[in-house]
This record gives C-alpha cells, structure tokens and sequence, in this order.
C-alpha cells in the first residue's frame, strides 16, 4: 500500500522591513521525511514528520544569519493511548547517510500544540483531534552540504516519549531532492 503523497514542497521568500537588521528568510515548507508512521503503519493522510529547512540571511549583505529547521510531527491525539504515535517533546534527530557520517541536530524551542476542540468518532467511541510537536533545529553550511549530497540517509528522532528510525527504505526521494533544491537555490 503506498501512502498520500505529500504536500507540494515550497520554498518562500519573505522581507521583514520593520527588522533592524532588514534579514531576509527563505523557508522551504512541507518536506515530509517520510509516510511512515510511528507504529509501523503508512499515513494515507497528510500526517507525518515534517522536516522543513530555513535560511535568515542579511539583506545588505547576503551574508547567512541563520540556518536550521523547522520541525514539525503532525500527527493526532485520540485519548486512547495516542501517544504511541507521539515523540513527546522531539530533542534531537541524527541524520546517517549512505557513507556512514552521522549529522547529528538538537531540537530546541519545542512546542505541542492541539485543534483546541475534538472530533467525536461515535461509532468507534473515542475523540480525536490535531496534535503538532514543534521544534527548530540549527545546522551548519557544512552538515546542510554532507546532508544534500548523501545518496540516501536513515535518520533517528528522539522524544520525550520516544525514538524512532526511519530506515533508508522509508525515506521518500523527495525528502533530500527538496533539500538539494533549497540548498542550490540559496547558493549555499
């Protein structure tokens, strides 16, 4: 069975003229790694674990101020035992490519976040509703480059509540062609 495909991979520019620093951010948006689930399943939905890269860089200068991700596991919460498939608060993804290099990110600003109202399922008789875990993870010119140009990767997520790997069979093509674009594109 083969899962939903992804939301189309965007990339957004976007000029804050009221920052001092007049920066300009570039973000790449719904870069999904895989439609792996958490149990072992396939999301046939637009859930999954979203990887989505970001550049700040000086308007003047051109000159990178920030690079990293914005990380986002969409997912629901059912009231029922969901959180087998919840990382919890995510702390840290290790990226390791074809040639064996390990890149390892540590997630911080780590935020969950709900609908704010549930959706009763009667037939089943339980409720459910979104549930996002956020996180923003920096990562060097360097790692971004050894990132983009693995063949393939496998990359662990570590939680609060718990880990999970996603093998390189699992990882979508997608996910590092989309990592290449925004490299390519921001000529880093």
């Amino acid at each position: 069975m083969t899962g939903c495909a992804s939301p189309e991979f965007t990339i957004t520019t976007e000029q804050d003229a009221y920052k001092s620093a007049q920066s300009v951010l570039v973000r790449g948006e719904n870069n999904r790694i895989s439609t792996r689930t958490l149990m072992g399943g396939t999301h046939i939905d637009q859930k999954g674990l979203y990887i989505d890269p970001y550049l700040e860089k000086d308007r003047q200068t051109g000159a990178t101020v920030r690079l990293g991700f914005n990380i986002a596991h969409r997912t629901s919460n059912d009231y029922i035992g969901s959180q087998r498939m919840q990382y919890g608060s995510i702390k840290e993804i290790v990226f390791k490519t074809d040639q064996g290099e390990l890149i390892a990110l540590q997630v911080t600003d780590t935020a969950i976040s709900t609908a704010g109202h549930a959706n009763d399922n009667f037939m089943a008789k339980y409720a459910q509703d979104a549930y996002t875990e956020r996180g923003n993870a920096r990562i060097t010119p360097a790692d971004l480059a050894r990132l983009a140009n693995a063949a393939r990767v496998s990359a662990k997520v570590s939680g609060s509540n718990q880990s999970f790997v996603y093998e390189e069979k699992d990882v979508e093509p997608a996910f590092l062609e989309n990592i290449r674009k925004f490299k390519e594109i921001n000529g880093l």
